[in-house]
């Protein structure tokens, strides 16, 4: 069920909204699911926000670590 949650939630990255697409990656980063890992890496490479960034950044690591 997590993954369902997760590949719907990763959608949330390319949102318009800076505040939207960091919820986004801290909501994958408590999910869980280190297969959105590479999603995750594909927005942080178009992100312009240093906040989201650093979110994007902190959700990847975590999920390295599962």
């Amino acid at each position: 069920r997590e993954r369902a949650v997760a590949a719907e939630v990763s959608h949330l990255l390319s949102d318009a909204s800076q505040e939207v697409r960091r919820q986004a990656a801290l909501a994958l980063a408590v999910l869980g699911d280190s297969s959105q890992a590479a999603a995750l890496r594909q927005a942080l490479a178009k992100e312009g926000f240093e906040e989201v960034r650093e979110e994007m950044e902190n959700a990847i690591r975590r999920l390295e670590r599962m």
